[in-house]
């Protein structure tokens, strides 16, 4: 299992932008990435399929969509801690009260199989 505080990710309307018609990263985005990647280098990267258990702590008490800001942080933990976020096969995911100034979240990374996803609810309801 891998655990790893990473910053709070900006939402998918600031991680990408339209640029004549193609979809691309924009600056905020850009830099969140290489700021995730640059965390988590030396982790070591998951083979395989894996269970993710996120805890995210925005930085305010904004209303946000929880779906919102997996597309941003799966795209940015890819060739660091996974090889590809299509190998994300069960994700838990919790909102947690505010961490001001910036938020944050608390990622929890297992090999994927049935009694990892047991555990992994297990962990969320503990």
């Amino acid at each position: 299992m891998t655990t790893i505080e990473l910053p709070y990710p900006p939402s998918v309307n600031a991680y990408y932008k339209n640029v004549r018609g193609r979809v691309v990263i924009a600056s905020a985005g850009k830099r969140y990435r290489e700021r995730v990647r640059a965390m988590i280098r030396s982790c070591g990267q998951l083979p395989g399929r894996v269970t993710a258990i996120a805890e995210f702590y925005p930085p305010d008490r904004r209303r946000r969509d929880q779906d919102n800001l997996f597309k941003a942080f799966f795209d940015s933990i890819k060739y660091g801690l996974i090889e590809d976020d299509s190998e994300v096969k069960v994700t838990l995911a919790v909102m947690g009260d505010p961490v001001p100034p910036s938020g944050l979240v608390y990622l929890r990374l297992l090999p994927h199989d049935v009694n990892h996803f047991r555990k992994a609810v297990q962990a969320i309801c503990s």
